[in-house]
């Protein structure tokens, strides 16, 4: 009896039940953790794909207009938007954009703050959210790599106001 199966055909059918018995554990247990991972990975992917992204003006002054209740509480990364992790990639574009432009022909710092609190005044909605603190850093890195005077953590919050 045990002549007619071959080892080919034990090895499929162990490997078949095998994938089949790890993908019903994960999903039991795991399908959280498995689709948050997903969906960081395809936003991260769509969010650094482009290195000059386009801006939509018509996004910004959707989110000027009407600002969502929920801004000043912390968000889980699974409850954030495509739309939002869009808006944080022009953000960030922006100000890299406007730090250079300062550091090559200005100096100064006032003009340079101008600059960079009405760029947050357009992103006001990401303030108290957990993007605030990445894009101050990057502010303050920017700045710090760029030989430009640099900012304390006290004048790079100033700046959200």
């Amino acid at each position: 009896m045990l002549h007619s199966i071959t080892w080919s055909s034990y090895l499929i059918t162990v490997l078949i039940i095998a994938v089949c018995y790890y993908l019903i554990i994960g999903i039991r247990f795991y399908s959280q953790e498995s689709i948050q991972f997903f969906t960081e990975r395809i936003k991260a992917k769509k969010l650094f794909a482009d290195s000059s992204p386009t801006y939509n003006h018509s996004v910004d002054s959707q989110h000027e207009a009407s600002p969502p209740e929920s801004t000043q509480m912390e968000l889980s990364f699974a409850d954030t938007s495509d739309d939002l992790f869009e808006q944080v990639g022009q953000l960030i574009h922006k100000l890299k954009d406007t730090i250079k432009e300062a550091a090559t022909s200005n100096p100064d710092k006032v003009p340079l703050i101008d600059s960079l609190t009405d760029i947050l005044g357009e992103y006001n909605h990401l303030k108290g959210t957990q993007f605030q603190s990445a894009i101050s850093e990057l502010i303050q890195n920017e700045c710090e790599d760029l030989g430009f005077p640099t900012f304390s953590e006290e004048e790079v919050q100033r700046l959200w106001e």
